[in-house]
């Protein structure tokens, strides 16, 4: 997220070792009003992201094959890095006590 836009990813898992992904920009219509070339800021963020997206396929890629290692024991985060789904896992164990 930032000021001026928003970036988000959808990702749908369609089976095992297989998953649709999409992303999209949404950008805050007074914040593209007073730039001078908005297509040049829109096509670098654009090409910002697909690398982003790229680096992180690979790496969902390495995880999804790790996931196949049978343990019983669970990883670590890297943390600060990975807080947030720390923090996630958190919330979704208190939703879903019964």
């Amino acid at each position: 997220m930032d000021a001026n836009f928003i970036w988000w990813m959808a990702l749908e898992p369609l089976g095992v070792g297989r998953t649709n992904a999409r992303w999209g920009l949404s950008y805050a219509p007074g914040a593209m009003a007073g730039m001078a070339d908005p297509d040049a800021f829109c096509n670098t963020i654009r090409e910002v992201i697909e690398t982003a997206t790229e680096e992180d396929k690979e790496m969902v890629e390495r995880i999804q094959i790790g996931s196949q290692f049978a343990t019983e024991t669970t990883g670590l985060l890297h943390a600060p890095l990975e807080l947030n789904i720390k923090e996630f896992n958190a919330y979704l164990a208190t939703q879903t006590k019964q």
